[in-house]
């Protein structure tokens, strides 16, 4: 997961020490007896949703959280928090795009029917359109949402971001051959590595979820606690802008190209 390691000269690390505790002697569960936890775990979460709609996402995005937070992690356990907010981000964008697809299948419609397609000479294509927007910006809890949210939560009296700015900026630089996020991180590298983490990672968040439209929100949540962690170590307004310009570019990328 070095994605987002090269050119550390020009993008810092910032660091996050992760507390070790004490190694214990921890007994390996059988096959079937982690079977039978988590089957108790699922059905506890099923009638926890009686009263928490949102309760699968909120608990998928802690796994996912952790396990990107592990996965990223060096072998003294210290985490680059800037690289674990990218790789959270772009699953965000993701996830938008994958549920807007699933939605359409699901109301008997070709995946790709609530995009506007935008291609390039070269055959690339970039997706937008309102229903994408939805999950992105404009929805209760929209992509936008919580990390504003989280942005009024750590700075409760400074001016909130105009998200306006990165979205005109996302669209501009759709389709320029020689472009790289933040200058560094070329576009191609990052499709290809977001389809991959997410391949990986998508059938442990559908355990968590009922619905497809609650991918984009565990997703979201988990972006939110990489701002949370991020800010500790870079400025809240830096955390919210590398999170939302990664995920406004990642769900517009092609994913069934090659």
């Amino acid at each position: 997961m070095g994605l987002f390691s090269k050119k550390k000269q020009e993008a810092p690390a910032q660091e996050q020490p992760q507390k070790q505790e004490p190694a214990q002697a921890v007994p390996e569960m059988s096959e079937e007896l982690q079977n039978r936890v988590a089957e108790v775990f699922f059905k506890s979460l099923e009638e926890k949703r009686r009263t928490d709609p949102l309760i699968g996402a909120k608990l998928g995005s802690k796994e996912i959280f952790g396990r990107l937070q592990q996965a990223v992690a060096d072998p003294d356990g210290r985490v680059n928090v800037n690289i674990l907010l990218l790789h959270l981000s772009a699953l965000a964008g993701m996830a938008c795009q994958m549920t807007c697809r699933q939605i359409a299948v699901q109301n008997g419609k070709p995946e790709e029917a609530y995009f506007v397609a935008a291609g390039t000479k070269d055959g690339r294509r970039y997706f937008l359109g309102d229903a994408l927007n939805k999950y992105l910006l404009e929805g209760q809890y929209s992509l936008w949402s919580l990390a504003a949210g989280i942005y009024r939560h750590l700075k409760p009296d400074a001016q909130m971001p105009d998200p306006r700015p990165w979205v005109t900026d996302c669209v501009a630089h759709l389709g320029k051959a020689d472009y790289k996020l933040f200058g560094y991180i070329p576009e191609e590298e990052l499709r290809v590595h977001t389809r991959t983490l997410w391949e990986q990672l998508r059938p442990v968040a559908e355990k968590f979820t009922v619905s497809p439209e609650e991918m984009p929100v565990l997703f979201g949540l988990a972006m939110q606690q990489g701002i949370d962690t991020a800010a500790k170590a870079i400025s809240a307004e830096e955390a919210v802008g590398i999170a939302m310009q990664t995920a406004l570019l990642t769900a517009k990328f092609d994913y069934t190209r090659e």
